[in-house]
């Protein structure tokens, strides 16, 4: 029954039933307590509402407390921790749940799980300095582990680890510096999609977008090896994954175009144009997505509809990376204070919020390519200045110092 439930969503529902609503004992199975659980999970999420949604995660909260306060067994309780954690996590209560998984870590040590759950912990907002280092603590864990021997790690659980590599910043790093962990954990991302798993996209997506500058051959060869990639259509995987999707297949036709691979790119480039397309259709309403289908656009040199999706869905806008995008498509477009006006407000929201300290030198070239386009060649200068300074080593630091030693010379 626990298998039967793992199918697409409409199945589930049907098979699931009502046992959502069953206690859960000392007196239960394993198996039975995966399905009440699995079945609380689904039921869950079909709640719309947002509020009433958390308030049912409360509850399961409360529930799994109680099954674990009436001393179950071993082999229930380690489950009842893994899902009371995960609960209190979708509502926010981090501290719970941290207390959980690591209560759940001294019954089974190498939960991977767990770890997983931690690191994703760690990057919510409003988490605060302990479950942080904790997060990045599971994630060197998982990461370490992934890279010694990736069978030994639930493929989705190794997928989800590299989805959350983009909120740690430190690990990124680590593993940027070393070509062989790069291409390992591209190798994990390769047997997922041909696994069909749909968290391919969130791991491809966090892949390219740490690694795809300074290991562009990584990336290609990866969108080399995987035809379906090319082809595959919106239908065939979750609504949820469009804009993950369609923000990988952008970056990958980036590295393309960038490893002179113009047939590849120009492939990549009409699958991303489908799901941004789709996701315009389907009415675009988070920011993540609007950004996302922007990108796509700009990268597919068509910059009028980008603004148009801009206007749309987000007209005044405060949110950085909107803003970021919105000056790329103006300034594709010729209108060139537009675009500088934009970028200089991206550049102060990017300013003010943490997440966005690595992107800093794109925000300042931004506004250098802005200002050269106004024939504002000190500006330009200066900008660069700033881009190179908050830059560090690697292949984009290169890029800007040639850029800064063209400006100079031009001038």
């Amino acid at each position: 029954m626990y298998a039967l439930m793992q199918i697409d969503t409409e199945s589930r529902r049907e098979v699931a039933g009502g046992i959502q609503d069953l206690p859960i004992s000392d007196k239960c199975t394993l198996a039975e307590v995966l399905c009440i659980v699995d079945a609380k999970e689904q039921y869950a999420y079909s709640i719309e509402d947002r509020d009433n949604r958390n308030a049912y995660f409360q509850q399961c909260a409360s529930d799994y407390e109680q099954a674990i306060a009436a001393d179950v067994r071993e082999e229930l309780k380690v489950e009842l921790l893994h899902h009371r954690g995960k609960a209190l996590r979708r509502t926010a209560q981090q501290a719970g749940a941290l207390a959980c998984f690591n209560e759940l870590l001294t019954y089974r040590p190498d939960w991977h799980a767990a770890h997983g759950q931690i690191s994703h912990l760690g990057m919510q907002t409003g988490a605060d300095a302990a479950t942080k280092a904790a997060g990045e603590a599971s994630m060197r864990w998982l990461i370490d582990k992934m890279l010694f021997d990736f069978s030994a790690v639930p493929l989705r659980v190794s997928l989800a680890a590299i989805a959350h590599l983009r909120s740690y910043a430190n690990v990124v790093n680590q593993i940027a510096h070393e070509d062989q962990k790069v291409a390992q954990i591209a190798e994990v991302i390769a047997i997922s999609a041909l696994e069909g798993l749909d968290q391919f996209y969130e791991a491809f997506v966090a892949f390219t977008s740490k690694f795809a500058y300074e290991h562009e051959s990584v990336v290609v060869a990866l969108a080399e090896s995987l035809p379906e990639l090319l082809s595959v259509s919106p239908d065939s995987i979750d609504k949820r994954q469009w804009a993950s999707a369609c923000e990988a297949l952008s970056n990958a036709a980036r590295s393309a175009n960038m490893a002179g691979k113009g047939k590849l790119a120009s492939r990549l480039v009409a699958s991303m144009q489908i799901f941004a397309q789709e996701i315009v259709a389907s009415g675009v309403t988070n920011p993540y997505s609007v950004r996302v289908v922007m990108k796509a656009f700009i990268t597919a040199d068509l910059p009028d509809d980008a603004l148009e999706i801009c206007e749309k869905a987000a007209p005044e806008t405060k949110d950085h990376w909107i803003l970021y995008r919105k000056s790329q498509a103006l300034l594709a477009q010729g209108k060139t204070q537009d675009a500088l006006t934009s970028a200089g407000e991206a550049l102060e929201g990017a300013l003010n919020d943490a997440r966005a300290k690595e992107h800093l030198p794109s925000y300042y070239e931004q506004l250098s390519k802005c200002a050269e386009a106004s024939k504002d060649h000190s500006s330009a200068i200066s900008f660069c200045e700033c881009a190179v300074n908050t830059c560090p080593k690697g292949k984009y630091l290169k890029h800007l110092q040639d850029r800064l030693a063209r400006l100079v010379l031009k001038n």
